[in-house]
């Protein structure tokens, strides 16, 4: 399930697109009116998509907020702007950005789900063709569980296939190959987000999605004030 930060201040497009993309089985992490609200959500969240509106509240500017994103974790989400009709001149500058679309207002239930759908499809072809020295293209296995991290692809004893993310495959596979140690909050930083700098909260966010996806929810053990593990 794909996490999505919404950027817009006009609340009932807001709140029209909360309902879509929920509808669709997306995971909606927030609703951001200005740049501040989107950093600070973005920060906490690391959505998988963030969807801006170009203009926002009080002459706020869609592109730079987009620009401060980058910045916190550049190439690793998926952005999409939604503009007005004839924004020529505001779409040139939003290329510096690398978006992997545009909605034009007024959208549609169809247009945002195929949007957002077609992006995560490409992301996923580009991660493919990049190989696996690129992609982490292996196999961890351990705790009843295969994790293809190739594809993200994570089977249990239990039965079944989930999809998780490729944040999600970077924190699994961590812990599966320490099983049995303490991964110290700095390493998981490291291995997640490098570079990066990002809340704790995001990292407990992170840990709560993957813990929904695993067969067993408690497998993952929070040691407090130092890391987690698999035992």
């Amino acid at each position: 399930m794909a996490t999505v930060l919404l950027v817009e201040d006009e609340l009932l497009i807001a709140h029209y697109l909360k309902e879509v993309l929920e509808a669709e089985e997306f995971h909606v992490v927030g609703l951001a009116r200005d740049e501040e609200e989107a950093v600070t959500i973005f920060q906490a969240e690391q959505p998988d998509v963030v969807l801006m509106d170009v203009r926002l509240r009080e002459g706020g500017d869609g592109i730079e907020a987009a620009q401060r994103l980058r910045q916190c974790d550049e190439g690793a989400f998926i952005l999409i702007y939604l503009t007005a009709y004839g924004e020529r001149e505001t779409l040139q500058r939003a290329r510096h950005t690398c978006p992997s679309g545009y909605l034009v207002k007024p959208v549609t239930d169809r247009t945002v789900v195929a949007t957002i759908t077609t992006a995560l499809v490409n992301r996923c072809s580009e991660d493919n063709e990049r190989g696996p020295e690129r992609r982490g293209g292996r196999r961890v296995n351990g705790g009843g569980i295969d994790l293809d991290c190739s594809t993200g692809q994570m089977r249990s004893d239990s039965g079944g296939t989930v999809q998780l993310t490729r944040r999600e495959v970077k924190l699994l596979a961590l812990l599966l190959e320490c099983r049995g140690k303490t991964v110290p909050y700095d390493e998981l930083f490291d291995v997640i987000w490098p570079g990066g700098v990002v809340s704790e909260n995001a990292l407990k966010n992170l840990v709560w999605r993957l813990r929904r996806k695993l067969p067993c929810s408690d497998m993952i053990r929070a040691i407090p004030g130092f890391g987690y593990r698999i035992d």
